[in-house]
């Protein structure tokens, strides 16, 4: 199934909707680079939580380019965390490199095991186990985790480490650029799991993130424009040498 061209105005629409209800300073318009820049202005000036952080939550849309920011953090010397979940593994999926794949009762029926726990209706319990964690903290650098923002806040909260949380954006127009790095992504195809990716659920988190920010919690919104550069803005804020890349 293909997203007709109503339909990625739509989105576009959406998004540029949903940057606008930021409505503060710099980041008064529909611009991503702005609401960038005021979230990095704004960080600055914790300094009492720079140089502390330990643990680096990444959230953003489907196809905004986690997964290429993963990798490279993780050469740069960030320590990934893995979660555990109960549905199946997906074509080229891996056991203990992409997730831990569990059974359903694993998550579900002993929470106490796991520093949180979600169910995603149609798609199973997400979870990152409380042993996982305390092994990732054991190796001194910065944990990196993906999730959505709420459950990176639960996540910073039940640990107690200190941590910051970005937020991937993707240029303007924000809508149609997602919606082309997903076909990309896809090998040209739009299907009908697309609504995932590019759905309704998608700027939500984006105002989750969004009510973070204006609440001065602990959130960047980084633009993912080229990944070097987002890369490197990382890597000053939780002072990563960049030469181990």
């Amino acid at each position: 199934m293909q997203m007709l061209a109503p339909q990625v105005a739509d989105l576009d629409v959406r998004w540029r909707q949903a940057v606008l209800s930021v409505g503060q300073g710099p980041a008064s318009s529909a611009d991503p680079y702005e609401l960038e820049v005021s979230s990095l202005r704004a960080w600055s000036l914790q300094s009492d939580k720079r140089g502390s952080l330990q643990v680096l939550g990444v959230a953003g849309p489907g196809a905004v380019g986690k997964t290429s920011m993963r990798a490279r953090l993780v050469q740069a010397g960030c320590t990934p965390v893995l979660k555990s979940t109960s549905r199946p593994a997906r074509p080229g999926e891996v056991e203990g490199k992409d997730y831990f794949f569990v059974p359903d009762g694993a998550i579900r029926d002993h929470p106490e095991n796991y520093l949180y726990t979600r169910f995603l209706r149609g798609r199973g319990w997400y979870a990152v186990a409380r042993e996982i964690w305390g092994q990732a903290l054991t190796t001194g650098r910065p944990l990196l985790i993906e999730e959505s923002p709420l459950q990176l806040r639960r996540i910073l909260a039940a640990g107690g480490e200190s941590g910051l949380i970005v937020y991937m954006m993707p240029p303007a127009p924000m809508g149609e650029t997602l919606v082309q790095r997903y076909v990309q992504r896809n090998g040209g195809v739009c299907d009908t799991d697309s609504s995932s990716t590019l759905g309704t659920r998608q700027v939500e988190e984006f105002l989750e993130a969004r009510d973070m920010f204006l609440a001065q919690e602990p959130i960047i919104f980084l633009v993912n424009d080229a990944l070097e550069r987002v890369v490197t803005v990382l890597c000053d804020i939780f002072r990563i040498q960049r030469d181990a890349i």
